[in-house]
């Protein structure tokens, strides 16, 4: 493979973070529907991809799909 087919493609994958980062949203309105538990496990296992101070990786993470559990946890949690 060439030196600028490498360079080139760098580039892209360097772009490709940057407008991820730069395009960015927080989203508050969910849809009421079951996300299959193959999804999940790979939304969890990107999470733990993240950075995280002296790469220590406190992670925990806890899927509740349950939706009279999860309206009774927020009430016990109170405001966020």
């Amino acid at each position: 493979m060439a030196v600028n087919s490498l360079v080139s493609k760098k580039k892209e994958k360097n772009m490709e973070a940057i407008e991820a980062i730069m395009t960015r949203r927080s989203v508050r309105k969910f849809e009421k529907k079951q996300i299959p538990d193959a999804v999940l496990e790979k939304i969890i296992k990107a999470g733990t991809y993240a950075p995280s101070a002296l790469a220590l990786q406190p992670w925990g993470f806890v899927v509740v799909q349950d939706q009279k559990f999860l309206k009774k946890s927020r009430i016990t949690a109170g405001p966020s």
